[in-house]
């Protein structure tokens, strides 16, 4: 697993399970991976649905987003209900606004007592509408993507509406949904970091003058992002002798469209040991001004002693701390000239790294999510060892998700 909701979908689970709670986490197999739950704890009962997503043609003429139609098949939502009659929950969580479709079924469940806590992954909002406005190709897809975002518009709304609690992993985002809510509390509950953090690292002339990217590349305005920097910067890099290798999983058509065209860049695709491309790399990057949200490859740069350069706008979430540390640019082209003016500057790529690491220590820890969550919803439910269903998009794979490709 690499894209990073499904990896804070798992973690967050994993962590609330482990600070006290019994869950239930309903989704459909995500497909790359086998479904098993010893990665996520005992107190984590993992329910994958195999079944297909409904077809594209059918989600863009529904009423609900296009993602979200998706992901609701007709195998998951009669599960769902057959969950919350057996299992009687006292929390529901819709986890992402792909899942937001549980909420129409939650009126069929008679005499319900649990609490809605709805987890929003961005200002999905916000991001719906700036995918539509930047998307620059064909114009039957742009008119699809701006009937998709009042989709995503009114959808939001009513979970921000009906959640008696509303997760954010930013403060933007809480600060953003306080307009939009019916009375409810929210509760900022960032990333967490759930792998190795290297004690220590120097980067020398011994390791390639290379910048490494993860995650995955499918989503729309990852893709377009990607596009936008390869654009502006790969012949900058070339032409100075940097390599930049992309690390994630890549959709067949956009590898063919740009391989061929590219000179400093390479796809390498999904990788079983990103710490180690990681240890072969100066720089790890961020080029995301479209998308909104938490970035959890940042923590996996940071707790791995890797220097960061970014696009500013892409750091939603991490403290000015972390980021006085970090390679900042306004554009592409910019970005790829300051890469170059670093790469071989050895004392300042490992104060770079040393000095993120260390305003990184003690912070994003998963088990204290956990107990943070926990301890609001006591005020929202009763006391006790909490039953919560939680319905995700996706499901988790077998082994530990790292925090690699947000």
């Amino acid at each position: 697993m690499t894209a990073g909701d499904r990896v804070y979908s798992a973690r967050f689970a994993e962590a609330v399970g482990a600070a006290g709670a019994n869950v239930y986490l309903l989704g459909l197999s995500s497909g790359d991976g086998p479904d098993d739950a010893d990665s996520l704890g005992s107190d984590v009962i993992l329910l994958p649905v195999h079944t297909a997503q409904r077809g594209r043609p059918r989600a863009v003429v529904s009423r609900l987003p296009i993602v979200t139609a998706r992901c609701s098949p007709r195998t998951i939502r009669n599960r769902m209900l057959r969950l919350l009659a057996e299992e009687e929950p006292d929390v529901v969580v819709i986890d992402n606004y792909a899942a937001g479709w549980v909420l129409r079924k939650l009126a069929c469940v008679p005499e319900s007592r649990f609490k809605l806590v709805y987890i929003a992954h961005n200002d999905e909002e916000q991001v719906a509408r700036d995918i539509a406005q930047a998307y620059r190709g064909n114009t039957l897809k742009k008119l699809v993507l701006a009937a998709n975002a009042l989709k995503v518009a009114h959808l939001e709304r009513k979970l921000l509406h009906a959640a008696d609690l509303v997760v954010t992993l930013t403060g933007r985002d809480a600060e953003m949904f306080k307009p939009r809510l019916a009375g409810a509390d929210v509760l900022v509950v960032p990333p967490g970091f759930a792998g190795e953090r290297v004690a220590a690292r120097r980067i020398d002339a011994a390791v390639p003058r290379r910048v490494v990217m993860l995650g995955s590349l499918r989503w729309l305005p990852k893709k377009m992002n990607v596009a936008a920097f390869l654009t502006a910067a790969d012949a900058i890099l070339a032409s100075a002798g940097v390599e930049l290798h992309l690390v994630g999983d890549v959709s067949a058509a956009f590898r063919a469209e740009w391989e061929g065209q590219l000179r400093a860049t390479r796809f390498l695709g999904f990788v079983e040991d990103a710490e180690q491309v990681m240890a072969q790399a100066r720089l790890g990057l961020i080029v995301e001004a479209v998308g909104g949200g938490f970035k959890l490859k940042v923590l996996d740069y940071i707790f791995n002693r890797l220097p960061v350069a970014a696009l500013e706008g892409s750091f939603e979430g991490v403290p000015d701390a972390i980021m006085d540390h970090c390679l900042l640019a306004g554009d592409g082209a910019e970005l790829a000239r300051k890469i170059v003016d670093v790469i071989d500057d050895f004392p300042r790529l490992n104060a770079m790294q040393e000095g993120s690491f260390a305003a990184a220590s003690g912070t994003f820890d998963w088990s204290e999510n956990g107990r943070q969550f926990l301890d609001v919803l006591e005020s929202l439910a009763p006391a006790g060892r909490y039953r919560v269903s939680s319905s995700a998009s996706s499901s988790a794979p077998s082994s530990a998700p790292s925090s690699a490709g947000s």
